[in-house]
């Protein structure tokens, strides 16, 4: 169940003419005329730019990091992991994994043949938990799953990997084909001490280890909009043709645009219409579903569409529901952040210099991302504001902040 959600919220969030999958049949509606109405669906997907809001005030602006009580070799080292791994597109990455599917996993790993540390954004769908009885949120047992294929005698030969961790014990099973389970090895000792993970939630759920796709009630939305912008596709195309009314039939009929030719009986009578479809009532209802979609999302519309505030205090206001969000998200990522880290510097004292304990790690997420003009504009506002003399009548105060 979890696979499927997850599968439909990246479907949403891609967009494009497989979203036609997810339209409706009508009840009255035969399987000939569906399948014209799904071909001649175009995608207005409204969820790819509310997600990418999110993204982008959650890890769009760079992030600092930085090491606090270390010595000069460790601040070193550690920013060699940030450089060399690219770690605004990765964390840029796994952010649209938080923010579409509910979690972001990141692995760090020792990569032998370069003598390195290296991190790894890996597909939610792979991982699997099981957590401590007494603490949902931390982790028992993980498995990670993947598909790794060879080139052996002439042939492509296809293999599932698993990868079991706890923080005692570590090991891999590979499965061939239909020949089951085998392990190299054994399980053997977890030289890290802890599992190499970190995980990233987005709506936390208490007492679920897992988070909650952030686009969750938008995407229910949007696929309304889908099926009545298809339908209003149907009403336009209707309008851009006559209308027949085929008179003495047991259930009165509307033939139109793409019909053609009509059979009438000798005695059989007909009518001509003028169509007049309530597109624009189509087209109301469809632009309240839009406002309702990013009012869920928590996302001012006009971040998408040319906003119309009339100052950076205004324009601030506006933007406080997606700010709280985002808020409540750079938290939770902070933490996650620090397990990141943790988990590089266990890999990195088995594998080369060591970073001490006492080497505290710090991550800075900008404080706003609101357009820098608009942002300058806001903190030229609040400083205005607080200098006002409080003795004002309401007409002046209106008068002047309106």
């Amino acid at each position: 169940l979890a696979i499927r959600e997850r599968k439909k919220y990246r479907d949403f969030y891609a967009g494009g003419e497989e979203l036609s999958s997810y339209l409706v049949q009508h009840v009255s509606e035969d399987p000939a005329k569906f399948a014209r109405r799904k071909q001649r669906f175009t995608s207005i997907n409204y969820v790819t730019p509310l997600a990418d809001k999110i993204i982008d005030g959650l890890y769009g602006p760079r992030v600092e990091r930085r090491l606090d009580n270390a010595s000069e070799a460790e601040i070193a080292i550690a920013q060699g992991w940030w450089d060399t791994n690219n770690m605004h597109r990765k964390m840029l990455e796994n952010a649209v994994n938080t923010v579409v599917t509910g979690d972001g996993w990141v692995k760090p790993y020792w990569d032998e043949e370069a003598q390195m540390l290296r991190l790894a954004v890996l597909d939610p769908n792979n991982i699997k938990v099981i957590s401590r009885g007494d603490d949902y949120e931390r982790i028992q047992v993980l498995f990670e799953s993947r598909i790794e294929q060879s080139y052996k005698g002439g042939k492509i030969e296809t293999a599932k990997r698993h990868f079991v961790w706890t923080d005692e014990e570590y090991g891999e099973l590979y499965e061939i084909g239909n020949s089951g389970y085998f392990t190299e090895g054994g399980m053997e000792p977890n030289i890290y001490g802890l599992i190499p993970y970190a995980h990233w939630k987005g709506r936390s759920m208490p007492g679920q280890f897992s988070g909650l796709s952030m686009i969750r009630d938008a995407v229910t939305i949007q696929k309304e909009i889908n099926n009545r912008s298809s339908v209003l596709t149907v009403l336009i195309l209707m309008q851009g043709f006559s209308q027949l009314v085929v008179k003495g039939e047991v259930i009165t009929e509307l033939k139109a645009g793409e019909s053609g030719f009509f059979k009438i009986s000798k005695d059989g009578d007909a009518f001509y219409l003028q169509p007049n479809a309530p597109i624009k009532d189509t087209q109301d209802s469809i632009e309240w579903l839009i406002s309702k979609l990013f009012e869920t999302g928590n996302v001012p519309i006009s971040a998408v569409r040319s906003g119309s505030a009339a100052s950076g205090i205004a324009l601030a206001i506006e933007y406080k529901p997606l700010s709280d969000v985002v808020q409540r998200m750079k938290t939770q990522a902070t933490e996650s952040e620090s397990d990141l880290f943790n988990a590089c510097r266990a890999i990195q004292n088995m594998h080369g210099f060591k970073i001490s304990d006492s080497a505290q790690f710090v991550c800075d997420f900008p404080e706003t991302f609101l357009p820098t003009d608009r942002a300058v504009e806001m903190m030229s506002d609040l400083t205005l504001l607080n200098n006002t003399p409080p003795l004002m009548s309401r007409e002046e105060f209106w008068k002047k902040w309106n």
